[in-house]
């Protein structure tokens, strides 16, 4: 079945690693030859026939062009079925009468050794998702009781079930480009009741085992196996009798050794490690980072011996390792410490078990670098800041408190047609567009703000965006076809978007320079327009029920993510927040004339009780900042954050700190800074 791969800033939860390091005494091994027993429903040596050695189904029936070839994964396998399907109406395939011992919705492991020669890599190919094994569905195909299948485009291997609502496929994968052709392998699907899981095991000719997955089933759905009239199908999806049997599902290779049984076979199968604790990005102000995850056996006798979470915060260069501590139900818990504003933090888990055997979660943190991950980051700060002044040359610079590293892909070029300071950034429109990849961009709420000049007026550009795909962002701000602008977020319960209800009305004119200002709260969205001489022009302001969707994209200026469409033109003082800045409260006096100097004023009332109004005035367009700090000099919460117009603001203080709690009574400081001037002023909050 199609993957339904859940991609995160890291990799699927649940999948696992693998390293060898012993066996348990009394397990059965893995490959065969096997011999039938009452818990085998299908058993096929394919020795020169198609004998079904199991006592419960019948033999099997070989259609098509399917040969018997002497020579297979080993001698003590004898011979193998070579189904050949290399041309598109070759047709090979072998089937397994229906029977009801064949409708599996308890435990099971399917199993059976596979070789593709070749394979197709888009749905107008003949074998661009092979079979090994599959009962299909009454009404479709695709909705099968099991299937064991690889996709030819990624090169995975998938392991999985049609569930009986007819609306999840519970099922575990390999990474992409794991199949290599021309080689066998040994592929183990098994679903364990007790545990509640589902597992993949890949073992190559040696029989080691070279992949080890698992996945909690209830995670996709809490109904038992769909159950189906068709027949076992290997080599093809089938199915004969259906109004649309598949066209894309034969196999061109060679099939071994497969066995259909209704337990959990008696495999060394190491710790299964499931719902590890994947964090969100942590706030300072987190003095540790609470890990925990479910760890244990399946099938074969054994205990778990270790449980340890690895972390790293210099991107995997050195680790730190802690015991985590078993509770019960299988779980296992520990604490990682705290850390600076701008770290990143990856971590995986492994496991050992008595008889060493070990796994990791995610599966592939050893083999492909793969962990889980999260930033630590500061409420109400400004999260990226691209002002281009580092010049031609040179890689533009984040001057944020994060400083993200930024990748330039292409080759954008450095421009003093600049709409601030001396430099902006020119992206020609082909293939050229910067990224960063941190996780400190995404955000419930945000502001982002930046200039732009078009070189044309093509619809649909996305100038910055972060996202996977057009239909889902967390943010990103485009031209429509009639050359407005408009922006977009994913949000819960407004599958329609934002876009048609952002839209504004002015028309944009290629080669102009326009600032563009969108933000988003929990409440309300607005898209504000700006002139070359940063004079307000239109808004177009709604109510929304947000946050925003927390997507694992990555922050764009020229492309969005998985998309063609680039934009051609200009850019300048890209920046972005992770609160709405205006939305919070702050807000123009109104009083006419400019300023002629900038001062901050003392705040009213003083004393207050529960919140209070702080103005201050600027003389130019300049960037602000209004802290209120405690008598420790300790940061209390940032009030202002930004860039405003000359003009005089006032904003309010509730007596909250950065993560919204009240503060205690006392004095406290207020202090403002901007272009060469800062100014505290003293306030007592009483209760």
């Amino acid at each position: 079945m199609k993957a339904m791969l859940r991609m995160k800033f890291l990799a699927v939860a649940g999948m696992l690693a693998l390293i060898v390091a012993g066996n348990i005494s009394a397990q059965e091994p893995i490959g065969g030859p096997y011999t039938a027993d009452n818990n085998t429903m299908i058993l096929l040596h394919f020795e020169g026939n198609y004998t079904n050695e199991s006592t419960f189904t019948n033999d099997a029936i070989g259609h098509g062009s399917s040969q018997f070839f002497p020579v297979g994964v080993d001698p003590s396998l004898g011979q193998c079925l070579y189904l050949d399907n290399d041309a598109q109406g070759d047709s090979s395939y072998v089937t397994v009468a229906h029977d009801a011992d064949l409708d599996l919705t308890g435990d099971w492991t399917i199993e059976g050794w596979i070789y593709v020669l070749t394979f197709g890599t888009g749905s107008s190919d003949w074998r661009w998702v092979p079979r090994l094994i599959i009962k299909p569905g009454d009404e479709v195909f695709w909705r099968p009781n099991f299937f064991v299948e690889m996709w030819g485009d990624f090169r995975f291997f998938s392991f999985g079930y049609h569930d009986a609502s007819q609306n999840a496929w519970p099922q575990v994968n390999t990474p992409n480009n794991f199949m290599e052709p021309g080689q066998w392998y040994h592929l183990t699907f098994i679903r364990d009741t007790a545990g509640k899981v589902i597992i993949n095991m890949i073992h190559n000719t040696n029989r080691e085992l070279i992949y080890f997955g698992s996945e909690p089933y209830e995670s996709f759905s809490t109904f038992p196996p769909i159950t189906t009239g068709q027949d076992v199908h290997i080599g093809w999806a089938g199915a004969a009798g259906l109004a649309s049997p598949s066209t894309d599902s034969w196999l061109d290779g060679f099939v071994d050794e497969i066995r259909v049984s209704n337990i959990v076979r008696n495999f060394a199968i190491p710790p299964v490690i499931t719902d590890v604790t994947t964090l969100p990005n942590q706030p300072t102000s987190a003095p540790s980072y609470p890990v925990s995850a479910r760890v244990f056996k399946v099938g074969s006798a054994g205990t778990i011996t270790t449980v340890t979470l690895h972390y790293s915060t210099d991107a995997g260069g050195s680790w730190s390792s802690m015991a985590m501590t078993p509770g019960g139900n299988d779980t296992y818990s520990a604490e990682m410490p705290g850390q600076p504003l701008g770290s990143i933090v990856n971590y995986y888990i492994e496991a050992v078990d008595n008889g060493g055997l070990s796994s990791t979660s995610p599966a592939s943190a050893l083999t492909l670098g793969e962990y889980y991950g999260f930033g630590v980051y500061e409420l109400n700060t400004q999260t990226i800041e691209l002002t281009f002044e580092e010049g031609p040359g040179n890689i533009p610079v984040d001057t944020s408190p994060y400083g993200n590293p930024v990748n330039v892909v292409g080759a954008p070029s450095h421009s003093t047609n600049a709409a601030a300071g001396t430099y902006s950034l020119y992206v020609e429109g082909d293939s050229s567009y910067i990224e960063v990849t941190t996780p400190f961009l995404a955000a419930p709420e945000f502001t982002v703000d930046f200039w732009f000049n078009m070189d044309s007026l093509e619809a649909f550009r996305r100038i910055v965006s972060l996202g996977t795909s057009t239909g889902a962002t967390n943010y990103m701000v485009f031209l429509m076809g009639d050359s407005t602008m408009t922006a977009e977020s994913s949000i819960p319960g407004q599958p329609s978007g934002l876009r048609d209800l952002l839209k504004l009305s002015t028309k944009i004119s290629a080669g102009q320079w326009y600032r563009v200002n969108y933000q988003l709260s929990a409440t309300e969205a607005w898209l504000r327009l700006y002139d070359a001489g940063n004079t307000f022009i239109e808004e177009k302001r709604i109510t929304i029920t947000g946050p925003a969707n927390l997507l694992d994209g990555r922050f764009r200026v020229g492309l969005l993510f998985n998309h063609t469409l680039a934009f051609g033109g200009y850019v300048d003082n890209v920046r972005v927040w992770n609160y709405p800045i205006d939305l919070v409260g702050i807000e123009p006096v109104g009083e006419p004339g400019i300023p002629d100097k900038v001062e901050l004023f003392q705040n009213f009332p003083n004393p207050f009780n529960p919140a209070t109004e702080i103005q201050f005035q600027v003389n130019k367009s300049q960037k602000v900042n209004l802290t209120v700090f405690d008598m420790l000099g300790r940061k209390v919460k940032t009030l202002v954050n930004e860039e405003v117009s000359a003009g005089k603001y006032k904003v309010s203080w509730d007596g909250t700190n950065e993560a919204s709690q009240r503060v205690a009574s006392g004095i406290y400081f207020y202090r403002l800074q901007s272009q060469g001037f800062e100014q505290s002023r003293k306030m007592l909050l009483m209760k």
